[in-house]
């Protein structure tokens, strides 16, 4: 699930200031936190133990030393290993049966005894589509609204068990330079030898991949809909401020069947990291999941142990066949007067001395003594020192 919650006892977060105050004149409590998940998808699954932690430190502080396994409702039982300190990975891998209950539990070296409460896994039915919409919108990245796409998806359960549903989404999109470097410079410093060559297709740095992921919870739920539909769920928004959709973008969504538990667990969660900090702000209090100490019920225990049923789905998008409307720049700042024209005995002043330029083109073929050449720094010309030439295995021109 990897949602990673930083949760910390001091609500400091929440108090606007002018004037320094001594945050040692607060208590701070020590709390467990549990992050952690079953699906069905047959894997090693992993639970993250930490505890909350004071401003001011900067690590994670992990429960190390637990004893961790997880049960079904039919007593069948899958230890876990401590892997990392704080992270505990199932000892086999083996995936979550639709229709059964699961249950964590895990002591502390303490001797602390927890449990999660049951939970059934629902099988979560497949997404219908993945599509997106010309739109403008607020970011974290700025103070101003920026236009870009706005993902969603549909999906539909007949079956009237899944209602309520967790969003991961993960993100390749393929970069291509505005100035392709098709030549290669070569310099031997001792004898002064220097020569250039065409690019193999092996060798090209003009075209790139880069890959990333949701970090924020994205829920959804069909209660409401007659047909038990989730129609138009909103699941990331791309501005054309970036440039992974000028070329091609592709977008995988994985949707998890949770119960209403979780979902109400996540809901509050959002409002709470949602919330600008203001004293006028509506406060969340405390906000505790399906946990509880076996010893003693009134201790605080943070974070969720999921069990979902899991579906996904992955489409691939050009700016062209999103809107007309889109128009996505380069990372870089790149125009024609960025080119230096060059001839090749100035090649060595340009190139050997200033290692971040590249040789975009000649004007002949092949290239002769006296050719003249155009060259651009690599910002323009080069996207493989930020990001991979290899293209994902699942990649469609």
């Amino acid at each position: 699930m990897k949602l990673y919650l930083k949760i910390c006892a001091l609500a400091l977060a929440v108090i606007g200031c002018t004037k320094p105050f001594d945050t040692e004149s607060f208590d701070f409590d020590k709390v467990i936190v549990v992050d952690g998940q079953i699906t069905d998808e047959d894997k090693f699954h992993e639970v993250l133990l930490t505890y909350t932690y004071p401003i001011g430190e900067q690590q994670e502080s992990a429960l190390t030393g637990a004893t961790l396994w997880v049960e079904n409702g039919a007593g069948e039982r899958v230890d876990y290993e401590e892997l990392q300190p704080g992270k505990y990975t199932s000892s086999i891998s083996f995936a979550g049966q639709a229709g059964q209950t699961y249950r964590l539990f895990f002591t502390t070296p303490a001797g602390g005894e927890y449990a999660s409460a049951p939970s059934e896994l629902i099988p979560a039915p497949p997404i219908d589509s993945i599509y997106a919409a010309y739109a403008v919108l607020p970011t974290n990245e700025s103070t101003f609204a920026l236009d870009g796409a706005q993902f969603f998806i549909d999906s539909h359960d007949d079956t009237q068990k899944a209602k309520y549903f967790r969003y991961e989404w993960t993100e390749d999109y393929k970069i291509s330079v505005p100035y392709p470097s098709f030549y290669e410079y070569f310099f031997d410093l001792e004898t002064e030898w220097d020569s250039t060559a065409m690019r193999l297709p092996d060798d090209f740095v003009h075209v790139c991949y880069q890959k990333g992921a949701s970090s924020s919870i994205i829920i959804g739920t069909s209660v409401g809909s007659s047909e038990n539909r989730v129609v138009e769920q909103p699941i990331n928004f791309v501005t054309t401020e970036t440039d992974k959709l000028r070329t091609r973008y592709a977008l995988k969504v994985k949707q998890y069947a949770i119960n209403e538990g979780a979902y109400g667990f996540y809901r509050k969660l959002n409002e709470s990291t949602e919330s600008t900090g203001s004293l006028f702000d509506k406060q969340q209090g405390t906000i505790t999941g399906n946990i509880l100490s076996l010893d003693n019920p009134s201790e605080t225990i943070l974070g969720f142990f999921e069990v979902a049923g899991v579906s996904s789905m992955r489409s691939f998008f050009s700016p062209t066949n999103i809107d007309a409307r889109l128009s996505p720049k380069f990372r870089y700042t790149c125009t024609s007067s960025d080119l230096v024209d060059s001839s090749r005995d100035s090649l060595f002043f340009h190139l050997a001395t200033s290692p971040n330029m590249r040789i975009v083109t000649t004007y002949s073929l092949p290239p002769t003594y006296d050719e003249r050449y155009q060259i651009v720094s690599q910002t323009c010309s080069d996207c493989s020192w930020y990001a991979t030439t290899t293209p994902p295995d699942y990649w469609e021109n």
